[in-house]
């Protein structure tokens, strides 16, 4: 094993330049990889009998995975066996947070809106095609033979099952393509990221809440873990396993005194114009209650504030007798306030953006410059063209027009930029906290359906509906992991650079994981005969029959909801001139955006943890407030081992209890 010293590892490996030391960091690449893909393997035998065989719970959609939790403190537990067993395989911290880097990514790939949605979008036109639905004669002749399997007996063994196991001379060469597609987004986005990353880290300093519990969790001195050393972690942690524990016995025993999942402060509303405020619901949500300690006030303020407004919109429109179904259109506003939010923060990052692009004809660049960049600029910039342009051909190919492609993806890519920003500054642990399908609907319901036909005809309507799964999935915001790598890697002193090569690869290895664990299952029981069939299901249905709908009667213009998308766009430029001139500002335009999003999930835990710490600020100070970090980290830790490992890990019995607490962390 010498050649596996401990000396070796990845965050000193640089150092060496000789024959052999470089073969002594291939090989610890090599262990490091393959410990990794061997515990994101178990992860999906996990993940394919709790969220895919009896869906009891959808750990892959927490932020971060509740597998990258349970893999971190499994490696924290191990690695001090092996310290003492076999010190050349154990692990560094850097390592150890390489590999948690790497989870991240890996085991949210075959989540409910990534790969479970894409396999419901290939199915749904062909298993539920039928005369009455117009499917088979609409959309069979449009859908890209090369992406879908058009062959029926393929497709109807995956919704009821077969012998013969799953037909992958048929799936491979199409799952090989989707992969492409996944990597050139990927690549597209760490392009942005590379333009933007020294101006939110270096010079605005953005805190990055999320990364604070990785961090303190590999801390150690002498061989011991501060954090899991510290009272107020433990006091945290027990509360929210308290809670999570009596909802559990709850399950078992109905008559089990439990706190529940939510306090819904709208059931009386039962007469209008009361009626409109519902729902208003306080969710019990630890983990965002734990991270959002770490927020600062103004955002956490701005959100439930904006939540507010929201509702007060739906009373005045009750009130004067305004009925417009969604009315007052809290995705549609958001979906304005996430664009202008993206041209805000391109406008406040001009100057560097512009130094970053005039640096691409300078030849000389400083060792320090040279540390603290992902990409160069040269690369950056060759990524965001290469990657953007790849999609559009990609999409072009399989039947989309050329301006839909360009229009979709500039929004999609719009709306992850803004997330990327949200996790950098305000750290939501939520990986749906965007205005999800909007990125889609917005066309549609600005333009109508009619241009989509006359520039593009069926084809393109029927290939912009195969791919909803940019817009109603989640795999854009996955950019999240991709900044807060970065991050993790400014405060261990490693190359920028060491995440751009681990997170491609983390995309691939999550994708295979995803396709197998997933077709396996299906094929062997059935996707129909499934509890939770093929997540997406219905949302497909609804995308494909809206195509058929447009083709016998094209939809017009829906101006409310434009002019709803209008008003979230220009209240966030007010807020956001506002803040650039009035610096203290209590609105934040981040707190807006997201209160339209998910405004009805967040607001009371937010509403709750500001009032915290506006206490503790106000009245203890700011040396109080760092020694209750500890306390918050706990309760999110508790909460995500609990209700995450022990909860998520004992659902893969399949009982019926698991139904009477459902876990869902989306």
């Amino acid at each position: 094993m010498k050649e596996l010293s401990p000396e070796t590892t990845l965050d000193k490996m640089d150092v060496y330049t000789s024959t052999d030391s470089i073969r002594r960091r291939a090989l610890r690449v090599l262990w490091i990889f393959l410990v990794a893909f061997t515990l994101n393997w178990v992860c999906g035998i996990w993940v394919r009998q709790a969220e895919i065989v009896v869906l009891a719970t959808q750990v892959t959609e927490a932020v971060p995975p509740v597998p990258a939790i349970g893999v971190l403190l499994f490696l924290l537990i191990v690695n001090q066996l092996l310290r003492r067993i076999c010190k050349p395989l154990s692990f560094s911290r850097s390592e150890i947070l390489l590999i948690y880097f790497f989870t991240t990514i890996a085991s949210s790939l075959p989540g409910c809106g990534i790969v479970r949605f894409l396999f419901a979008l290939i199915g749904t036109p062909v298993y539920y095609a039928s005369g009455e639905n117009e499917f088979d004669t609409i959309l069979w002749k449009n859908l890209p033979s090369w992406l879908v399997p058009l062959d029926r007996d393929t497709i109807r063994s995956l919704y009821l099952g077969s012998t013969a196991g799953v037909p992958w001379d048929v799936w491979i060469p199409k799952l090989l393509w989707w992969t492409l597609f996944f990597v050139l987004y990927w690549v597209c986005s760490l392009g942005l990221i590379g333009l933007i990353v020294r101006q939110w880290c270096d010079k605005e300093k953005l805190v990055f809440p999320l990364v604070q519990l990785p961090l303190e969790l590999t801390k150690s001195e002498n061989g011991k873990i501060l954090f899991l050393r510290n009272k107020l972690m433990w006091i945290g942690f027990s509360l929210s396993s308290l809670y999570n524990a009596m909802n559990m016995l709850n399950a078992y025993f109905p008559s089990f005194p439990a706190l529940g999942k939510m306090f819904d402060m709208g059931a009386s509303f039962i007469e209008s114009p009361w009626s409109a405020l519902k729902p208003l619901i306080i969710w019990y949500r630890p983990e965002l209650i734990g991270f959002g300690f770490l927020v600062p006030t103004d955002v956490s303020f701005s959100i439930w504030f904006s939540y507010l407004l929201f509702k007060l919109q739906a009373l005045i429109g009750e009130l004067i007798g305004y009925r417009y179904a969604g009315f007052p259109f809290y995705q549609e506003q958001s979906l304005g306030a996430y664009l202008a939010m993206s041209a805000y923060l391109l406008y406040t990052a001009r100057l560097h953006i512009l130094e970053a692009l005039q640096s691409i004809f300078r030849k000389e660049k400083s060792a320090q410059q040279a540390q603290r960049e992902v990409l160069s600029p040269k690369l950056s910039l060759a990524f965001l063209v290469f990657g953007f342009i790849g999609m559009v051909v990609f999409a072009v190919a399989a039947g989309m027009a050329t301006w839909l492609a360009c229009l979709y993806f500039s929004i999609v890519l719009a709306v992850a930029f803004v997330y990327a920003r949200i996790r950098a500054e305000v750290g939501i642990p939520l990986i749906w906290m965007f205005p999800f399908f909007q990125q889609k609907r917005f066309i549609t319901y600005t333009l109508g359906t009619q241009p989509l036909l006359d520039r593009g005809g069926v084809k393109s309507m029927t290939a912009f509906a195969l791919f909803t799964f940019m817009s109603r999935g989640y795999y854009p915001e996955l950019i999240g992991y991709q900044i807060e790598g970065i991050r993790i890697s400014d405060h261990l002193g490693w190359k920028r650079s060491t995440t751009i090569p681990w997170s491609i690869l983390a995309v691939v290895v999550g994708l295979v994981i995803g396709y197998y664990f997933h077709l396996t299952p299906y094929y062997h029981h059935g996707a129909v005969r499934l509890r939770g069939g093929i997540w997406g299901t219905w949302l497909a249905m609804e995308e494909y029959r809206a195509v058929v709908s447009a083709v016998h009667i094209p939809s017009p213009p829906e101006m409310p909801k434009v002019v709803a998308t209008i008003a979230g766009a220009i209240c966030v430029a007010l807020l956001a001139a506002i803040r650039l001139v009035f610096l203290q500002m209590p609105i934040h335009p981040l707190g807006y955006a997201m209160a339209g999003a998910y405004g009805h999930l967040i607001w009371g835990p937010f509403f709750i943890v500001w009032l915290i710490k506006s206490l503790i600020l106000h009245y203890a100070g700011g040396v109080v407030y760092k020694r209750c970090i500890p306390f918050f980290l706990g309760f999110a830790l508790g909460h995500y081992f609990t209700a995450g490992l022990v909860w998520g890990l004992w659902s893969v019995t399949g009982a019926e209890v698991f139904t009477r607490y459902g876990v869902w962390f989306g």
